[in-house]
């Protein structure tokens, strides 16, 4: 199973290795047989992109490190969807699919921010104690 996304705020959090394996799950059956509904096939959509954008946001803070393989992943996830939007007429996909497309074509890989202020900073227990000894100190 792949590495999964996480975020600590932010309209998505995918920490549950439960619903990253239902996003998988969905994505497999849309190749087999489609979405029931025009709403559940937008709805996944939204997954998708919820997931895309927790995920840049991981590696952009550093929560987590830029993979490849998550990378190839989700972009085959936008890739099937799209594939999937092309052949279902529906009106409804239009906004939906235009949208996959573009995220498609404008593909990069996320990076780490450069501005070392925007990262998460990871501190060990010796570290921890010199900043609450800080905080908890008088200022006078």
């Amino acid at each position: 199973m792949s590495t999964i996304p996480t975020q600590n705020s932010g309209e998505v959090y995918i920490s549950d290795r439960i619903l990253w394996g239902v996003l998988e799950e969905q994505i497999c059956a849309l190749e087999d047989n489609g979405c029931e509904t025009p709403a559940e096939f937008i709805a996944l959509f939204m997954l998708i992109s919820g997931v895309n954008d927790a995920w840049r946001s991981a590696v952009f803070v550093g929560e987590m490190p830029y993979t490849a393989e998550l990378d190839k992943k989700i972009k085959s996830f936008f890739e099937k969807w799209v594939e999937v939007a092309k052949q279902e007429p529906a009106d409804d996909y239009k906004k939906y699919l235009a949208e996959g497309e573009k995220i498609i074509a404008d593909w990069r890989a996320p990076s780490l921010t450069r501005a070392v202020g925007g990262r998460v900073a990871t501190l060990n227990d010796a570290q921890a104690a010199t900043y609450r000894e800080i905080a908890n100190s008088d200022c006078d």
